[in-house]
């Protein structure tokens, strides 16, 4: 944010948004909040999976819209608005429980 703003709501409108689903939010998050931020003209948005655990990067166009990256796993994430700071996905995914062996 070029400055911080004392107000009940910001009034900026972000470069980047990241959204992360739940199965309470889903469709609220995939469907009514990416309109909202299209018609706001945030520059990316990230929607992120933990279930699946996938990440979808996403650049505003003219058109809408436009899918700039998917990755899964444990790949290593290099994706507008960040390429500059690679990251390793799985650092994102709760740890997997201890099985009893």
């Amino acid at each position: 944010m070029p400055t911080f703003e004392v107000v009940p709501h910001r009034t900026t409108v972000p470069d980047w948004v990241c959204e992360v689903l739940s199965p309470s939010t889903r469709r609220r998050d995939l469907v009514d909040e990416r309109r909202v931020y299209r018609e706001w003209g945030v520059g990316h948005f990230w929607i992120v999976d933990p279930a699946a655990e996938i990440l979808e990067g996403f650049r505003l166009t003219a058109e809408g819209w436009t899918l700039t990256g998917t990755f899964e796993g444990d790949d290593t994430v290099a994706l507008e608005p960040f390429a500059a700071a690679p990251f390793g996905l799985a650092a994102l995914w709760p740890p997997l429980p201890a099985r009893d062996g």
